[in-house]
């Protein structure tokens, strides 16, 4: 997936479930920090985020969830998951 490419989650997307440690589960993603859509001109909150956890060593990824207009910050399970939850 390309920066700045949109990602679609399914209808079927509760964005109430959660891991025990507070963590939203999305096809098998974690979702670790969300953003609004509507970011001043120029500002990209959600990718600045996910590079500095990148550089931490986290692969994070930006995804957009069309239903919230919300960019997620999510992490992939099995890539580091546990890192998020801590």
């Amino acid at each position: 997936m390309s920066p700045g490419e949109a990602f679609y989650l399914p209808p079927a997307f509760d964005s109430r479930s959660a891991t025990p440690n507070g963590r939203q589960q999305v096809n098998g993603r974690t979702v670790i920090e969300r953003f609004p859509a509507g970011g001043p001109r120029g500002s990209w909150p959600a990718e600045e985020f996910a590079r500095e956890r990148r550089l931490e060593g986290l692969p994070a990824e930006v995804v957009m969830d069309l239903a919230t207009d919300m960019f997620l910050v999510v992490v992939r399970s099995g890539d580091g998951g546990a890192q998020a939850a801590g």
